[in-house]
């Protein structure tokens, strides 16, 4: 016992004699077996040192063999890389997770999908044999992975756009279209008699010391127009189109129109015409010839009454017609819109590959249908969630959920219905308006508005409120304001999932709702047939019918449509 306890000190002296051992880092622990035999335990910083520690114990005079048991950092942190690449494959963490090791201490970095894969992903690392402990440094960031592993969309919304995006700009100040003058939001070669009046009363204004300069109005327009054609062809490539394209029908001849649907009667809800149609009418009219006269406010009338007084002195069009002209051609849009959407709704039902595409999108979650190139953030979340099901026994292997898909996406491409109930997962659960405006409304009482948008949908009082917080902030008067968009957006993606979480203990309910054939009789009598199905089952009749009754219930003709839905679906669970 004596001759190995001085054999083990020994060995021990001849380590520490070596520079790079007692400095580097490195814990070694030696034991002494029966026989001379020496036990090298504990790590070193690479393999070399691990492999220089052998040596030296082996030169030590009366040790007979050496059995190294070390690790080494080096030879840890490949292992922990390999366990993670086995067991996940990059579900887990579709970004490769930068990795440090030191003396069986292993740091983990970079961005996981889900709060539940970073729990997932120490658990694996935990296992490794060499790893003493695990410092979780990883951050839930599901967005820039789909920024650095799905830049398609991203690609396409900057395409054709030269270096950085400009900002229209008045006076050292950002605008909105709200913000300019009609005239400085055409092309010069649109402008009428009226427009190059207006422009040369902005010059005389502006050279008293009473208005902005003109061009720095019409370099702004110009810059707005720009963005807008920019959105419009980003939202023309990034639409339904990049789904078709999925699925193969990016070469099909666009569907026979159906006939165009009658013009509304009466004002028209500004609420019912699409976004970009609303922005576009409101470049050629002013607002108040576009809202219903109940609706206007006191400005509203100031202008009107402006535009009055002008007409009378020759200076511009009659407001009376500029208002006919106005709300016929809102009515124009929203019959436009609702005969779109009749269409798209006919293309769906008459399209047989597109029918197949419906039945598919009931059978298997979009991650396992689309390339990753076009993942979203919530595809990578699904997905990790769907892995971390998997290694816990609780779902199938995502591996075979995509192979399934696959297969499926082939069928659907010529037209034909895959049969059976999928693979056992739903699809994506998407939170309506009216659910996110919730979340925001109640997230606004702990942070700014502005904070809470992505900042492309900005405006002027937006990026004035965010100055004003970086001045207060750069004179110690309040938080950072990037830390504080930061907090907000990790806030506001947290409050969708828990949303989404809670949203999905209703699924068992709206998954045992009858089919259209199993609907009871006396219900078909007492609702219309549209208000007992799912709205993506609607056929083009259906949207006709709702948009009937719609209008009626606007006329006082008939009861709320939207309540009618209610009523009967709630009949229908009942």
């Amino acid at each position: 016992m004596v001759k190995g306890e001085l054999l083990r000190e020994a060995v021990e002296r001849s380590l520490l004699a070596y520079d790079p051992l007692r400095t580097g880092e490195c814990e070694i622990f030696v034991d002494v077996e029966d026989g001379g035999t020496v036990v090298l335990r504990g790590f070193a910083r690479t393999d070399s040192l691990k492999f220089v520690a052998e040596q030296l114990a082996r030169e030590v005079e009366g040790v007979r063999a050496v059995r190294n048991e070390m690790y080494s950092d080096d030879e840890l942190t490949v292992a922990v890389a390999r366990r993670l690449q086995e067991v996940d494959g990059g579900w887990l963490a579709p970004l490769p997770l930068p990795i440090r090791v030191v003396r069986g201490h292993v740091m983990l970095y970079g961005a996981v999908p889900t709060e539940a894969a970073r729990e997932e992903i120490v658990r694996i690392v935990q296992a490794v044999p060499g790893v003493l402990d695990v410092h979780d440094h990883m951050v839930v960031d599901p967005v820039s992975i789909e920024r650095v592993l799905a830049p398609k969309k991203r690609r396409k919304r900057k395409k054709g756009a030269a270096g950085e995006v400009k900002q229209a700009m008045v006076g050292g100040r950002p605008v909105t279209e709200a913000d300019l003058p009609a005239w400085a939001l055409k092309p010069k070669e649109e402008w009428t008699a009226e427009d190059f009046k207006a422009r040369a009363k902005a010059k005389m204004a502006f050279k008293k010391g009473e208005g902005p300069d003109p061009k720095e109005l019409e370099e702004a327009g110009k810059i707005l127009r720009e963005q807008r054609q920019g959105a419009q062809t980003a939202a023309a490539d990034e639409g339904e189109g990049d789904e078709d394209d999925l699925f193969g029908f990016g070469a099909e001849p666009a569907a026979a129109q159906p006939a165009q649907a009658a013009l509304p009667e009466g004002p028209v809800n500004l609420e019912d015409v699409p976004a970009d149609v609303l922005a576009e009418l409101k470049q050629k009219y002013p607002e108040w010839a576009l809202k219903p006269k109940d609706q206007w406010t006191a400005e509203d009338f100031k202008a009107q009454a402006k535009a009055k007084s002008a007409f009378k002195k020759g200076q511009g069009p009659d407001p009376k017609q500029l208002i006919a002209e106005a709300q016929q051609a809102l009515r124009e849009a929203v019959a436009k819109a609702s005969a779109s959407s009749a269409g798209a709704a006919a293309a769906e039902t008459t399209d047989p590959r597109r029918a197949a595409l419906m039945a598919l999108r009931q059978q298997f979650p979009m991650w396992a249908l689309k390339p990753r190139r076009q993942w979203t953030a919530d595809d990578f979340r699904e997905a990790a969630e769907a892995k971390i099901a998997e290694l816990r026994g609780q779902g199938m292997p995502v591996a075979e959920i995509r192979a399934k898909a696959q297969e499926a996406l082939e069928k659907a491409q010529r037209g034909e219905v895959s049969e059976g109930p999928g693979v056992g997962v739903t699809t994506k659960r998407e939170l309506t308006e009216e659910e996110i405006q919730a979340i925001i409304a109640k997230l606004s009482e702990q942070y700014p508005a502005w904070a809470l948008k992505p900042k492309d949908q900005w405006g002027a009082e937006d990026f004035k409120a965010q100055a004003k917080a970086k001045s207060a902030f750069k004179k110690g008067e309040g938080p950072d304001p990037k830390q504080l968009i930061a907090e907000a957006q990790a806030a506001f993606e947290k409050a969708k999932q828990d949303a989404l979480k809670a949203a999905a203990t209703a699924a068992p309910a709206q998954a045992a709702k009858p089919s259209a054939g199993e609907i009871p009789p006396e219900l078909l009598e007492k609702y219309p047939s549209w208000a007992l199905k799912p709205k993506d089952q609607w056929s083009a009749d259906d949207f006709k019918a709702f948009a009937k009754a719609k209008s009626a219930f606007k006329k006082g003709e008939g009861p709320d449509p939207e309540a009618i839905i209610a009523e009967a679906q709630a009949a229908l669970n009942g």
